[in-house]
């Protein structure tokens, strides 16, 4: 062994070392400045001055990035949190890995070989054609050829299964679709195979092709012996089939299938099944409606079908992602080649909400019992769809559990139509159910079960509300159906505490305060009551808002009270006089909701707002003397008299406390009394009362006018006598 430092071979190995060295350290310095951490004291500095022939690479020093401080304090939370920007492209963009796996799915080799099978079966049923045509093929030698070429094919597929697994199942596929296509040609073109013949054929390829689907792991082949097997009943049709047979041969094949997604995971072998079994059984449905009449042994049959395919697929589906959610390892769940989200991702959720429902569609186009016994049924299986809800495992999946719930409570609301003849007592029962949703939810925070809760409420506030739309002949409280309204509205407003959104509080708040605007209507027969009823609503909203902070209750409270000035107004201008004139029921009310508009100004924050309420009150308060004085024999004079009076307490008020608003209402107001002396009255009343107007209202404003020094109390008067006050303080401690 050379053991001679001078010779070439031990001096490049040394020169190696010494690189392998010198790169190691200046990673380990540009990695330090990368991260702004000082070198380690203790680092070895490599020597750059050395006299090898190797020279290190130059490297170019990357300015350190800042470092931020932590923050500590209350804020710390919120400078931990990455930008917006940054959060958002951190969230998952389904839509573009749906469209991703699409891509993927159409650059596989699958999509080749699957089409290519397809353009060879056309290309064979072309020549098929021409032969036939040419008179070359007879009918039993097609037969033959039609099986030996899917004998062909699935020996193929058989062949290169080793070598390459999807163009096997690629040709597995297509001789079972050839030996569906076959049977069919020699059963019902050629007449060559009987009915019994036939079905045992197709009943042996659906069997071959679930056994081959399960061996070669392939969902292709799977539904392609499901949707082959449920056709063939319907594929060899020569009359109406017996329902017996019919139905289990069709829950044959769906237990079949289902076993198959029970053990694979095939999400897309179940919506198959599904879509095949429920078919089944609507086909069976509508010959059964054609027919009228059915035994009762042919109906107990058609329903144990239904129930077996209400298990089969309302309630495997979810036990599976259950256990799924327990042992993934046990029940693997395969990727799907294209996402289409919830219908396909997490099918047990909406399968097992839908499948009671059509179930119920079916069973009751079959059975003529009487409303109550349906409900008394649905009341049933909605027990026990509640009873997996609420004793489920802290463990379980709860998308996958809140099925259950929205099954149940779908079922529940059906049956209270079924149950109960007054609409009164099924939208009271509706609204509970809706209560009772919500506060379920509200422990067990299901939000999908929470999402049709609050459908359920909508549906009965729509209901109150068409309902309240026409005015009940007798009016009344104590009455099924203003009971039954009361308690929708009661049910909202406990709605809105019971919900934690505020979006949904404000819903909730409006559509009470809505409906119960619109149930005074069928409370009180008398209008003016009705009026006054609406008013303390209104003043009572007002008053709430400021407890709650609501801004959407706040503009409902606005909206009832324009809807008291609409009404007020017509009032004022449709409304027959009634004697005797200020102090009738009529005139009473109104001025009772004038007042209370008025007063409610004072719960007002916006100052824009509560001087608009103001001013609508003092408006709706001339007018209401209009409508009381005017058909009195010379009215207007009385109401230019009240105007007038009204018109000159404003200004003395005004210029007492200083507030030149109320002064400059005033003087508008003395301007309109001066503007109807010459427009109305002076054509409209006798000329004793136009003298005593004109001579009356010119004293009045004179004498005004002369005592303004002893009425007006301005700033400057109030600066004069604070020193007064204080100067009399200190002479009297």
């Amino acid at each position: 062994m050379n053991t001679d430092p001078d010779t070439p071979d031990n001096d490049i190995q040394r020169r190696l070392a010494e690189l392998e060295s010198r790169v190691v350290d200046l990673e380990t310095e540009l990695a330090s400045l990368r991260s702004g951490a000082p070198t380690p004291p203790d680092a070895p500095v490599p020597d750059l001055d050395t006299d090898s022939d190797v020279q290190p690479p130059v490297v170019t020093e990357a300015p350190a990035e800042r470092v931020v401080p932590p923050v500590m304090g209350p804020g710390a939370d919120r400078a931990a949190k990455p930008p917006k920007k940054q959060r958002r492209e951190e969230r998952p963009d389904w839509s573009r890995d749906r469209l991703d796996s699409f891509r993927s799915a159409l650059r596989s080799e699958d999509i080749i070989s699957k089409l290519g099978i397809g353009l060879l079966l056309i290309g064979l049923a072309l020549m098929f054609k021409f032969g036939i045509d040419r008179g070359w093929i007879t009918p039993p030698f097609r037969i033959v050829i039609g099986f030996a070429f899917g004998a062909i094919l699935m020996l193929g597929g058989f062949k290169v299964q080793k070598q390459r697994r999807r163009f096997s199942r690629v040709l597995l596929g297509g001789a079972v679709a050839t030996f569906y296509v076959t049977i069919f040609s020699a059963y019902q073109l050629y007449s060559l195979f009987s009915y019994e013949v036939a079905f045992g054929l197709m009943v042996a390829v659906t069997t071959v092709s679930f056994a081959l689907a399960v061996r070669q792991d392939d969902v292709v082949l799977a539904i392609i012996a499901t949707a082959g097997g449920l056709g063939t009943p319907f594929i060899l049709f020569t009359g109406a089939p017996g329902i017996l047979w019919l139905i289990l041969y069709t829950c044959l094949i769906c237990a079949s299938a289902a076993a198959i997604y029970m053990l694979r995971g095939w999400r897309w072998l179940l919506l198959v099944v599904v879509a095949g079994g429920w078919a089944v059984l609507t086909h069976v449905w509508l010959q059964i409606q054609d027919i009228g009449y059915l035994p009762t042994a042919d109906k107990v049959v058609y329903q144990l079908g239904v129930v077996f395919c209400l298990g089969l697929f309302g309630i495997l589906p979810a036990v599976r992602e259950l256990l799924v959610g327990r042992d993934p390892d046990r029940w693997p769940v395969p990727d799907l080649a294209i996402k289409l989200g919830l219908l396909v991702d997490r099918p047990g959720l909406w399968l097992t909400v839908v499948s009671p429902l059509i179930a119920l569609v079916l069973s009751r186009g079959v059975w003529d019992v009487t409303p109550v016994v349906w409900g008394a049924i649905e009341i049933v299986f909605a027990t026990g769809y509640w009873a997996v809800y609420l004793f489920k495992r802290p463990a379980d999946d709860g998308a996958v559990i809140s099925g259950f719930g929205i099954a149940a409570a779908l079922l529940l609301a059906i049956a209270w139509f079924d149950l109960f003849t007054d609409d009164s007592l099924t939208l009271l029962a509706l609204a509970l159910e809706a209560g009772a949703i919500l506060v379920v939810t509200r422990v067990q925070d299901d939000a999908p079960l929470r999402l049709l809760g609050h459908m359920l409420f909508a549906i009965a506030a729509l209901w109150v509300g068409v309902r309240l739309s026409t005015v009940p002949e007798d009016p009344s409280v104590f009455r099924l159906e203003v009971l039954a309204h009361l308690s929708v509205i009661a049910g909202l407003v406990a709605a809105a505490t019971a919900t934690g959104a505020n979006g949904a509080k404000s819903v909730y708040r409006v559509a009470a305060m809505l409906l119960l605007a619109l149930a005074w209507s069928s409370l009180f027969a008398s209008g003016s009551v009705r009026l006054i009823a609406l008013c303390v609503q209104a003043a009572a909203v007002m008053i709430w808002v400021d407890n709650v902070e609501d801004r959407w209750l706040r503009y409902t409270a606005h909206f009832l009270f324009v809807a008291l000035a609409m009404a007020l107004l017509q009032r004022a201008t449709e409304m027959p006089a009634v004697m005797p004139p200020l102090v009738n029921g009529p005139s009473l009310a109104d001025l009772s909701v004038i007042v209370i508009a008025a007063g409610i100004s004072a719960a007002v924050r916006d100052r824009p707002t509560a001087l608009a309420y103001r001013f609508g009150a003092y408006v709706a308060f001339l007018l209401w003397f209009w409508r009381d004085l005017v058909p009195l024999e010379d009215g207007h004079a009385y109401v230019s008299i009240a105007w007038g009076a009204i018109a000159i307490s404003m200004i003395v008020v005004g210029w007492r406390s200083d507030r030149d608003l109320v002064r400059q209402t005033g003087l508008a107001t003395l301007a309109v009394v001066v503007a109807k002396l010459f427009a109305i009255d002076l054509s409209e009343l006798d000329p004793v009362w136009r003298i005593i107007l004109f001579i009356g209202f010119g004293g009045l404003l004179l004498v005004t006018s002369y005592l303004f020094p002893a009425i007006w109390r301005g700033p400057a008067e109030a600066s004069h006598e604070e020193p007064s006050q204080s100067a009399a303080s200190d002479d009297h401690p």
